[in-house]
């Protein structure tokens, strides 16, 4: 998969979907400074909605997150 393509100067933007707000601040802290534009989301909903409105490009998510499905 090719990585998308970005603005010169834009950060690539990561998703964090995770319901503890501590791992969600740790990976958001530790994204960023690596380069990325972090945004996080405690509710899958939501973060559907980042998908379909933004140019993700990676998404971590809690495997055994509440209202979800995780990896389904």
């Amino acid at each position: 998969m090719a990585a998308p393509e970005l603005s010169p100067g834009k950060r690539p933007v990561l998703l964090v979907i995770d319901d503890s707000s501590i791992t969600a601040g740790i990976d958001a802290n530790f994204y960023s400074s690596v380069g990325f534009d972090v945004i996080t989301e405690s509710d899958s909903e939501q973060a559907l909605k980042w998908i379909a409105q933004e140019t993700i490009a990676c998404v971590i998510i809690d495997v055994g997150f509440a209202n979800s499905q995780g990896l389904a």
